[in-house]
């Protein structure tokens, strides 16, 4: 029998472990990319890469990227990284994708190719998204900024365990901010910006034609804002389309602690549109909502979307017509609100109630109250602070249970929470 000696049998286990802690704790290799580097260097810090697309093509698990200052063209990675071991492209401050690669329609697109983060990229002007990300798991789309791109700034399909964090998505021109599409669990919105895109801020939608159970469960839409969208800011005479926060075959999840103004359509919709069923038995909860006056509902929950718990959210409506909360019959069942500071109108089908009569029929809002001086309730509703005022109406009259322990800003709830996205705070 063959028998290596003890020295050289030594130093392959530490090669083995060193190699492993490295895919782990460390990157494997950080490549460097620069708009005047140049393809045949080593990707050094000295010797930079220059293009997206050649890199995307060399990367390997637990590779760190890391884009300087400058103009590219996008990329389509097809190479997957490890859920111990990712595989991140880094932008630096300046980093900008302006242009198209020869392969693809949009910006950065992860085609099959799991456990990737992408943060730091402004991308702009894409055919059709600004990143994308179809058929593949956890995902991390962190501090990016997709501006003026064709359909959306951020789109996934069939992308599970989906982080999309702190980003900034404005001017999509005919769709979404965000597109988180097909029968994908857990995905995790927090944190984005979205405006003045033709579509919604974000839509969830599970899409039972494309395959799939047609059922998105588990999401988490947390801390966003979202202001401005519905129709393009260039065309005042289109029609508004797209919610604030679109749920379309969205079940048992949470849209907790989101601001919302301006938007044009609906502020929140449930509904039973492309996916399975409607949208059933989420959570919404400690949401500002302040309709433009041209806009729809504030909270919309139509087909069989039942089993939705709403609490603590602020629901206004600057549109005379319109008002808090319109729901469809058969989205009664299991349904239960209260806590909520809402306007006094509010619709079953296509019959107008105000509070006294709408809980007559539902049997719900024993504790919500009516917003009398919507100007009253936060620091400046006209500049668009919605701290809440030191008077505020708002202010301990929500409901604990259920509530998040922070608000959007990490200010700690206290056992008698305020309604709405912030909890006040005496300075």
């Amino acid at each position: 029998m063959f028998h290596l000696p003890k020295l050289v049998a030594l130093l392959i286990i530490c090669v083995v472990v060193s190699h492993v802690r490295g895919a782990a704790d460390e990157p494997y290799r950080t490549i460097y990319v620069e708009s005047n580097g140049n393809d045949g260097n080593d990707g050094s810090a000295e010797k930079p890469y220059r293009t997206l697309l050649f890199v995307a093509k060399k990367v390997l698990p637990g590779d760190l990227v890391i884009v300087r200052k400058g103009n590219y063209s996008g990329c389509t990675v097809k190479i997957s990284g490890e859920e111990k071991a990712r595989i991140t492209f880094r932008g630096e401050p300046g980093a900008m994708i302006d242009r198209r690669d020869d392969e693809g329609k949009d910006g950065i697109n992860l085609e099959g190719a799991s456990y990737i983060t992408i943060e730091g990229f402004k991308v702009i002007n894409q055919r059709r998204a600004g990143l994308r990300a179809v058929e593949n798991r956890g995902i991390i789309f962190r501090n990016n900024e997709c501006h003026d791109n064709g359909y959306w700034g951020i789109f996934t399909g069939f992308s599970s365990h989906l982080l999309v964090e702190n980003n900034k998505c404005s001017g999509s021109q005919k769709e979404h901010g965000i597109y988180v599409s097909n029968s994908a669990d857990h995905p995790t919105v927090r944190g984005n910006v979205c405006w003045n895109n033709r579509g919604c801020g974000v839509q969830l939608n599970a899409d039972k034609s494309m395959g799939g159970d047609g059922i998105i469960s588990n999401a988490v839409i947390e801390g966003n804002t979202f202001y401005s969208n519905g129709k393009r800011p260039d065309k005042p005479d289109d029609k508004p389309r797209g919610a604030g926060i679109n749920l379309d075959g969205v079940h048992d999840s949470v849209i907790a602690n989101n601001l919302l103004y301006d938007n044009h359509a609906s502020g929140i919709a449930l509904f039973h549109g492309d996916g399975a069923t409607g949208a059933q038995n989420n959570l919404v909860i400690n949401n500002t909502v302040i309709m433009a006056d041209d806009a729809r509902w504030a909270l919309n929950i139509q087909g069989d979307s039942t089993g939705n718990k709403i609490y603590n959210n602020i629901l206004l409506n600057l549109r005379p017509e319109r008002g808090s909360i319109e729901i469809a019959p058969q989205a009664l069942v299991g349904f239960v609100s209260d806590n909520n500071l809402i306007k006094d109108k509010l619709m079953i089908e296509e019959d107008d109630y105000d509070l006294d009569e709408w809980r007559e029929q539902t049997k719900q809002d024993a504790s919500t109250i009516i917003a009398k001086d919507p100007s009253k309730l936060f620091i400046d509703i006209d500049k668009h602070d919605y701290r809440l005022a030191p008077k505020s109406p708002a202010i301990n009259k929500g409901r604990r249970d259920d509530a998040p322990a922070v608000d959007r800003v990490a200010t700690k709830r206290d056992e008698s929470p305020d309604i709405g996205a912030i909890e006040y705070r005496s300075e």
